[in-house]
């Protein structure tokens, strides 16, 4: 059956001498993967198409029960330029497209991740400063879409509001396996015996979960607004993939590490 879908590539791996694999995630069918015969000739019909984080418009014969489809077409829909032209930046779309071909299965559609994932590449190419909060943005609505979205704003146990928080004197706990965030006078409660006690708890500070905070909230098109240090954006990077890594199994396969 011959399909036309806009899509997103993800990734391309070299097939035999002329071809390649490559992985997409579509509008309307999710990640799938089709080879493309002779890509990589000198002079072949796709282009630039079937590099990773292009925006195309794929035509594909798609055999029913198999994983593997073949393209027949693809053209660019938009060239995300600028991502290749900064290296942070293209280093920070590389990891978002990983992360997503890692979380996603073949023809599972998800329209809002597909939204997420075209709209967030748009405004990293956009953008001239503040990436990082691009991929740390990316990875916590990415959560929410798999309903595994953190409670960010309110203590777990009291329900004190976490949003207005004295950076110099207040302590913040954050539950990995809950996405759960406890405050210091709750955290000093929990004994030997109560559910909160567990290796899953870390401390981070309050500029980190104002931060998270902010990233939550903050449309896409805005983040590069979001001003962070370095130090907060390590803390953030590193509560992130714990998180993602255990609600979605290890991630260590793609590069997460970049902060």
């Amino acid at each position: 059956m011959l399909v036309k879908t806009e899509a997103i590539v993800l990734k391309s791996i070299k097939y035999r001498s002329t071809s390649k694999i490559v992985s997409f995630y579509s509008k309307e069918f999710g990640k799938l993967k089709g080879i493309a015969k002779g890509a990589r000739d000198i002079k072949n019909k796709f282009g630039s198409a079937l590099e990773p984080l292009s925006y195309s418009m794929l035509v594909i014969y798609k055999k029913e029960h198999r994983e593997l489809h073949l393209i027949s077409q693809c053209d660019t829909i938009y060239s995300f330029k600028n991502l290749f032209k900064v290296l942070d930046k293209l280093l920070i779309g590389l990891d978002i497209a990983g992360l997503v071909d890692a979380v996603t299965h073949d023809e599972d559609k998800n329209l809002k991740l597909f939204e997420l994932l075209l709209d967030t590449l748009k405004s990293l190419d956009e953008s001239e400063k503040n990436f990082k909060s691009f991929l740390h943005a990316f990875e916590l609505h990415l959560a929410e879409i798999f309903g595994y979205s953190p409670n960010l704003n309110t203590c777990s146990m009291c329900g004190k509001a976490m949003t207005s928080l004295d950076k110099e004197k207040d302590i913040v706990f954050f539950r990995i396996d809950r996405g759960a965030v406890l405050c210091n006078i709750c955290h000093k409660k929990v004994d030997d015996k109560s559910s909160y006690k567990t290796s899953s708890l870390t401390l981070i500070s309050p500029q980190t979960l104002l931060y998270a905070q902010k990233l939550v909230k903050e449309a896409i098109t805005s983040l590069s607004n979001i001003e962070y240090d370095e130090k907060v954006s390590e803390e953030t990077g590193g509560l992130i993939k714990s998180y993602l890594n255990y609600h979605f199994g290890n991630l260590r396969s793609i590069n997460l590490e970049y902060y």
